[in-house]
């Protein structure tokens, strides 16, 4: 009796070693499992918020290019024969990569002791491999220039820069319709708006709807006064 009881003691010993042994080798996967589930948590907290960083950048971005091309005044560049009676174009040059305009001083100052006189402004793209970057540059206008070709921008900032592409175009009124163009070459007229569309650089897919700005420009100077200067069609 007493033998039988001491085998029931050793097995029931042994079935304690054994639960205790299983009970270390789950605690050390549940330890190994941690720095494997902490680091997908981080890797996923790092994505989102590279997301939503890139959404802030992009909707700065476009604010910029909203605000400015909202408030873009009609001027005309400096005829380069000057014997002639012809005006000069307007100020303002359109390709998908490209968009020149003249904004006034007090849309584009940027402190108090800056210039306030009007300023060329310029938004050009920038090919790359993983995207394209979309910059901003800007100089003096002075009323001696005659064209794009002699303009040298200031300090060029980037807008917006990612793994998407850019592309502008230009809304040409015809018969109560809106027709986009990729290169705007009607120089005695400017568009009626200017669209940017954003899209992916691998899919090819818009990343936003397009951002389309009706131009605020109804006529120059001299469309109400001949002597204001020329008038524009």
């Amino acid at each position: 009796m007493v033998r039988r009881t001491k085998r029931l003691g050793d097995r029931r010993g042994g079935y304690v070693l054994i639960e205790a042994m299983a009970a270390l080798v789950l605690s050390g996967l549940v330890l190994a499992s941690v720095p494997i589930a902490s680091g997908m948590l981080i890797r996923s907290w790092q994505s989102v918020t590279r997301g939503s960083d890139r959404l802030d950048q992009l909707a700065t971005g476009l604010g910029v290019v909203r605000r400015e091309l909202s408030v873009m005044q009609r001027t005309r560049f400096a005829p380069k024969r000057r014997n002639r009676g012809d005006d000069g174009p307007p100020v303002f040059i359109g390709t998908p990569d490209t968009v020149g305009m003249v904004l006034p001083g007090d849309a584009v100052r940027t402190g108090p002791n800056a210039d306030k006189g009007d300023r060329i402004v310029m938004f050009t793209v920038e090919p790359g491999v993983q995207g394209a970057t979309l910059l901003r540059g800007s100089t003096p206008y002075r009323p001696e220039l005659t064209g794009f070709e002699t303009v040298q921008l200031q300090d060029p900032v980037i807008l917006l820069d990612g793994p998407w592409r850019y592309q502008f175009l230009y809304a040409a009124a015809d018969k109560e319709r809106l027709q986009w163009l990729p290169v705007w070459d009607r120089e005695e007229r400017l568009p009626v708006a200017i669209r940017l569309d954003v899209v992916d650089n691998a899919t090819g897919i818009r990343v936003i709807p397009p951002l389309i700005v009706p131009l605020q420009i109804t006529a120059e100077p001299g469309c109400i006064d001949s002597d204001l200067g020329p008038c524009g069609k």
